[in-house]
């Protein structure tokens, strides 16, 4: 929030260039790899963990700076520049999958990781060179507008202009706070208990494992149903459609059929990539751009926190139980408190409508843009629209 996207970008870029030079030299245990000769053999910690702890750091602080990009495009555009972001991301989880082809057509491990190295340093820095001038000023502007709204200018967001730790006693942080932990902790223990319940149905030979990795990014294909979805319908209308897309996939993992799970693995795909999407432009939109990042940053750490949950259940479910059922029940369980949320955000935005970011893309939104002082009964007919 205070440094802006140049440090984000800077760090970001070296971060991840230098733990992806780590994984291409560092010595893997328990392979065929040479590790004589290797540059870190010698060191008293592993180095596979700094790395990968490395390229974590960089990529969310890529990440983070990649969704500032939706601040300074135009507003009616907002909620689908947010949408394709974090699609993007979603879909970046085939790279792996990518990488690891390249290596078993023969090309090695250090070649892979330096050329993508390369690759990602190459594109973190044209990113940092687009940012000066007037992207930067548009940022500016966009903090000064923030901090000078008050609760009686009708055409923005009510939390504008309140310090962090008014916003933090809001309901739309409790909101966020409830929608987050709990479908965070969801997708979570799904993307890492579904492989074990695959092969407890009969997936031996991890056909239909392999078949839900490959889906996971498909779901950059539905990102402009997604963006109209939030730009037309608003946020009560995606939430909902998200809770019931999770109802699905969580309560098909009950049945005990492969062939069944085909339905969850798309539900769940769409899902994850509807909640991330709802979810982060609920924070830019309610929260603006001078607090977006400390908002999200306290949600990701509560949420990182949980999901360390996730294994002690998994293990509770089996243990006391044989199976992961006590698992699925439990992510069934985590969607009602998030279905009362949504419908207390659905009386929450009747009464403040500016809150709902489709309120931005009703009649003209440059000029909505533009004329804070638009008088409040226009806000709440248009805001009503998609309510």
């Amino acid at each position: 929030d205070r440094t802006g996207p140049v440090f984000l970008s800077i760090v970001g870029g070296l971060f991840e260039t230098f733990g992806l030079i780590l994984l291409a030299y560092v010595d893997i245990r328990n392979t065929n790899e040479n590790s004589e000769n290797n540059l870190f053999s010698q060191l008293p910690f592993d180095v596979m963990d700094m790395a990968v702890s490395i390229v974590g750091i960089g990529s969310s602080a890529i990440m983070v700076h990649a969704l500032k990009l939706a601040f300074i495009v135009p507003t009616a555009k907002f909620a689908w520049v947010m949408t394709l972001t974090n699609c993007i991301v979603d879909g970046s989880a085939v790279m792996p999958a990518v990488l690891y082809q390249l290596y078993r057509l023969g090309m090695s491990r250090q070649i892979i990781f330096t050329t993508y190295a390369g690759l990602c340093f190459a594109v973190n820095a044209a990113l940092l060179v687009s940012w000066f001038g007037p992207n930067l000023e548009k940022l500016r502007l966009k903090n000064a507008k923030e901090a000078s709204a008050t609760s009686e200018t009708s055409s923005t967001p009510r939390l504008h202009g309140l310090s962090l730790p008014q916003q933090l006693q809001s309901f739309e942080f409790a909101f966020a706070f409830v929608i987050y932990l709990t479908q965070g902790f969801s997708a979570t223990s799904y993307l890492g208990f579904n492989k074990n319940l695959l092969s407890m149905l009969g997936d031996h030979n991890n056909i239909y494992a392999q078949v839900f990795t490959a889906l996971l990014p498909a779901s950059i294909l539905f990102a402009p149903l997604f963006g109209m979805s939030l730009s037309k319908k608003g946020f009560v209308f995606t939430f909902s459609l998200m809770l019931l897309l999770g109802f699905i996939w969580s309560i098909v993992t009950l049945v005990p059929s492969l062939q069944a799970q085909l339905v969850a693995f798309f539900s769940f795909t769409n899902y994850r990539a509807m909640l991330y999407s709802a979810h982060f432009t609920f924070l830019a939109h309610s929260f603006g751009n001078r607090t977006f990042g400390s908002v999200n940053a306290i949600l990701s750490v509560l949420a990182a926190l949980l999901t360390g949950l996730i294994g002690p259940s998994a293990s509770f479910s089996q243990q006391k139980l044989g199976s992961l059922v006590g698992m699925s029940l439990l992510i069934i369980c985590l969607m009602v408190p998030c279905s009362l949320m949504t419908l207390l955000l659905a009386r929450h935005l009747r009464i403040y409508p500016a809150g709902d970011v489709c309120s931005l893309h009703q009649g003209n939104a440059e000029t909505w843009s533009e004329e804070p002082s638009q008088s409040s009964e226009s806000a709440e007919s248009e805001a009503s629209n998609c309510m």
